[in-house]
């Protein structure tokens, strides 16, 4: 069995003998400005607007109309300048490059007063030769930025016609022409996003190396390194299961940087972690290609046996192994370390077929759904917008593990990183390979046409060179997608476009011609969708812009719905694959007030809040759905901001939920129709890069809003789901993604009648249910009106639903183990219905002890006097986590458990602790 790393050991690189010399040039650097007239110290990896807030010449760019305030940074020209020192043995090679892992991006770069290059991509790795500038001794270098908004102006003005959109919507509050440059889309403004256009040299490379026994990281992201013939660039593994499955072959691309004689020569041995019996040797002495590249391509073969697969979270574990190259040359070592996982995944488009007539089978679509080592996964999870609307800060370790937790905690198991923000760190991908976290990876490109001339198509094609590179032996990824909206931004005619046919052919031109070719040719096995939603095979089929833009019975879907009523499942599509849906809530107060302390900014019709709305008419959205379904709050009332955020929060996570089970709900099934098949649910978002009213689950400041609570129940292993068919008809479901269940394990569903003021149920009806992890099993479809009228609810059908609702359990037959989270469905609108009055109070505070890393665990004990609904518990300022939240309480106690993030004392939570919850007279 070869040995596995689980576990890697993070030291700081000293030094590795006989290696590439590499020096860091990161560090303190100095940056200035011409209007007004600024010199600052400034840190790389950064970006000015970091610099100028830790500097203290402006004020935090978060906080109240920053985004506003601060808009001349973006139209200012910054320098960024250093220097440093080399030695003779240094420039005694015969290469020496400076080498910028991101530059954000129109920078003009000098090296002792002398220009060596420029940049214009982000999203791009820049390397100059730079030996014949440099002096044994002090060097100066010098990265100059132009203003992006000034220079995306300026290409929008020299283009032979128009790429649309121009500017974004008046509410985004945003800058114009983003879409003509390579750069992150939202940092000009989104719907979700405020303008923060930034310059600076912003992404940090991981580099992993072999340092005896353990692996070393360090990290860089502007360096000088030095060799004489050739430095290893990328290296791409990707294990290949024999049709047999009795081996795995692992293609290995090694692609080389070359030196001024234009050759890549040298000793490559690579192994499986410390597997001698695995150890290949081959050798290398080739010319570059027109790319200055070397590319060299071997096979490892590696039993199945002494391997274990690596699975997505909730599926099995996340089994990784260390592939180990070296490269040995003019005496010189280099080492890359590559973590592998060994799985199978297959984007799956294949017929569907239901029962014609005559006995016949008629084909009604395709399938859209991933096969994991020959397992069907239901896609889990959401989509993720950039960490951090300033890019330099999305690296930062501790939120990306922030991110990622809580996707694992969460049930999920995909994330999909929109194209509106950046390719995550290395670190990112990292994490997800080790959480199990599949990745639906789309390219930065959304939401609007864009140009398909030669210079701009040559920028992406060094863009997906270097990122798919880097990001393609990660196991994580499961889908290369080419764009967010673009196809359905075309057929649906979004901007007013007059000549379809041009914008038509650009669009292939970029998605298809040029980016499928370029992703295919380094990673052949790659699974890859030109756009989001799309149609999938049948948009190809029909050069890739399908004219009916949403059709369920193909692709994936986005689905917004913001009129409509979003607690009816009936609202919601039926399709094979829901990508992207979602609803708006507030953030917390707590969260608003690290953003302004003027008390009267949160009202949530003040100028304030409506400033940080971007979407259009979103306030009025969440207004609407709120006096659709809950006793609207009195405006007069002095706690309305705190009513209106926490009710908003209770309409998103409730919405979010109904709309998530009704997609789980059809897995592995179809209705009359032919749709259905239902196999991936990603609703958006997970995160925020502000506080403001968005689509997030978790807050900018990492608090867990209620959908965040709700997604771990809507999204564990096995659920319990019901829905209304029509006004007398309720059918329930039972689903299990749980293949590590034993086969036809028998459950129990229980329906239970609840009145409002009673916590004994005044009916209960149990289902015997066989559990089966491919498909979604209807338990019962129930005569809602028979069930409350018997039920003593009422003697009208029309009362009966106002006194009762319905509660289910599901538990294991044998040993009445809870199988799945409990759940309940209201057959009344709640502003309708006869809710007691409850009384919830904190009883008891006890602490179980220190969890891990200093934290602390406790628990809290409830008490009603009557049902409570949606119960939220708040800690305020002391950052933590609650095991469940916005809980529906239909016993008199309840205990929940609390973990802070950092050391407290029963005290100290007893103090801060607050609850409140629906039809609550004061809000605690």
């Amino acid at each position: 069995m070869i040995v596995k790393y689980t576990i890697l050991i993070k030291l700081i690189y000293l030094g590795l003998a006989n290696s590439l010399r590499t020096q860091d040039l990161g560090g303190k650097w100095i940056v200035s400005g011409s209007k007004p007239e600024i010199t600052i110290d400034a840190t790389v990896p950064g970006g000015i607007y970091s610099d100028l807030m830790k500097n203290g010449e402006i004020d935090d760019i978060f906080h109240s109309y920053g985004d506003s305030a601060y808009q001349w940074v973006s139209l200012d020209e910054w320098s960024y300048r250093s220097s440093f020192t080399v030695d003779d043995e240094f420039l005694n090679h015969q290469t020496v490059n400076v080498v910028f892992e991101g530059l954000d991006t129109f920078a003009t770069i000098l090296i002792n007063g002398i220009e060596i290059g420029q940049s214009n991509n982000m999203f791009v790795r820049y390397i100059f030769n730079v030996k014949e500038h440099l002096q044994a001794g002090e060097n100066d270098i010098e990265v100059r930025f132009s203003s992006p908004v000034t220079v995306a102006a300026d290409v929008a003005e020299n283009l032979a016609y128009v790429i649309p959109p121009d500017c974004p919507p008046d509410e985004y509050r945003g800058v114009c022409h983003v879409n003509k440059i390579r750069k992150m889309q939202s940092s000009f403004g989104f719907s979700w996003a405020p303008s923060f256009p930034s310059v600076g040299i912003w992404c940090v490379l991981t580099l992993n190396r072999k340092f005896f026994t353990l692996l070393v990281f360090y990290r860089k992201d502007v360096y000088l390194e030095a060799f004489n013939t050739s430095v290893m660039r990328h290296v791409v593994a990707t294990p290949i299961l024999s049709e047999s499955g009795d081996f795995w072959n692992i293609s290995i691309a090694l692609y080389f940087g070359v030196g001024q004689d234009g050759r890549a020569s040298g000793e490559i041995k690579a192994k499986l972690s410390d597997d001698e019996a695995t150890t290949i040797y081959l050798g290398i002495d080739e010319s570059a290609d027109n790319a200055s590249e070397v590319l060299r391509t071997t096979y490892m073969t590696v039993s199945s046996e002494s391997v274990e697969r690596w699975w997505p979270n909730g599926y099995g574990n996340q089994n990784l192994y260390n592939l180990i190259i070296t490269f040995t040359n003019d005496e010189k070592i280099e080492e890359k370390i590559i973590r592998l996982g060994f799985r199978t995944i297959k984007l799956v488009q294949d017929n569907v077929t239901i029962s014609g007539d005559n006995d016949t089978t008629d084909i009604t679509g395709l399938s859209f759904y991933f096969e994991v080592n020959g397992i069907p996964i239901f896609g889990k999870g959401a989509n993720t917008v950039p960490l951090d609307i300033l890019p330099e800060r999305s690296q930062n370790r501790e939120t990306v593990r922030n991110i990622l937790q809580t996707a694992k905690d969460s049930n999920m198991n995909m994330l999909r990183i929109r194209g509106n923000g950046v390719y995550e760190s290395d670190y990112f991908y990292e994490l997800a390979d080790e959480f199990g976290i599949l990745i639906w990876q789309d390219l930065m490109f959304a939401s609007a046409t864009y140009p398909a001339n030669a210079e701009f198509l040559e920028n992406v094609v060094q863009e997906i060179r270097h990122q798919v590179k880097r990001l393609a032996s990660h196991p994580c990824i499961a889908l290369w997608n080419a764009n967010a909206d673009n196809e359905a931004a075309l057929v649906e005619n979004w901007f007013n476009i007059d000549n379809c046919t041009q914008y038509s052919e650009d669009y292939v031109a970029l998605y298809v011609t040029t980016i499928k070719t370029e992703i295919l040719a380094i990673l052949p096995s790659a699974n890859y969708i030109p756009s989001s939603p799309t149609n999938g095979l049948r948009s190809q089929q029909e050069n890739y812009l399908n004219a009916t833009s949403v059709d369920p019975l193909y692709g994936d879907v986005s689905f917004y719905d913001y009129e409509s009523d979003s607690w009816d499942p009936a609202t919601f599509p039926v399709p094979r694959f829901a990508s992207a849906y979602g609803y708006q809530s507030m953030p917390a107060v707590d969260s608003w007030l690290t953003a302004t302390t003027d008390i009267d900014h949160l009202n949530p019709d003040s100028a304030f809040m409506d400033h940080r709305q971007h979407l259009p008419n979103g306030t009025r959205y969440i207004t609407d759905l709120i006096d659709l379904q809950l006793p609207s709050p009195n405006q007069t009332d002095e706690n309305y901001h705190q009513i209106f955020f926490y009710y908003s929060q209770i309409i998103q996570a409730q919405s979010v939920k109904i709309e998530t089970e009704h997609y789980r709900s059809f897995k592995g099934r179809l209705d009359e129709a032919g749709q259905g098949n239902t196999m991936g649910a990603l609703y958006s978002q997970l995160n925020d890069v502000w506080v403001a009213p968005t689509f997030s689950g978790m807050d900018y400041t990492g608090r867990w809003k209620m959908l965040q609570y709700f997604s771990v129940n809507f999204f564990s292993p096995v659920i319990i789901t019901a829905k209304l068919i029509n006004d007398s008809q309720m059918d329930v479901y039972v689903v299990s993604d749980d293949f590590n269940l034993p086969n036809n394990t028998i459950v129990t569903a229980i329906v239970s009648v609840f009145h409002w003021g009673s916590f004994t149920p005044v009916n209960q009806i149990p289902h015997v249910v066989n559990l089966n992890p491919f498909k979604a099993i209807n338990v019962a479809s129930i005569n809602t009106m028979s069930l409350l009228l018997n039920s003593d609810c009422g003697e009208e059908y029309e009362v009966a639903k106002t006194n009762c609702f319905f509660y289910f359990e599901l538990i294991n037959s044998i040993n009445t183990i809870e199988v799945a989270p409990s759940n309940y469905l209201f057959p009344e609108k709640l502003k309708n219905c006869n809710v007691t009055n409850a009384n919830v109070m904190v009883t008891e505070v006890s602490e179980i002890g220190e969890c891990c890393n200093s934290t602390r665990q406790f628990n809290i004990t409830l008490t009603t006097n009557g049902i409570a609904l949606f119960v939220w518990l708040d800690a305020h300022n002391i950052s933590g986590r609650f095991s469940e939240n916005g809980f529906l309480q239909v016993t008199v106690n309840k205990t929940v458990q609390f973990t802070s993030k950092q050391p407290i004392s029963k005290e100290d939570l007893v103090n801060v602790l607050t609850v409140t919850h629906l039809f609550d007279k004061i809000l605690k």
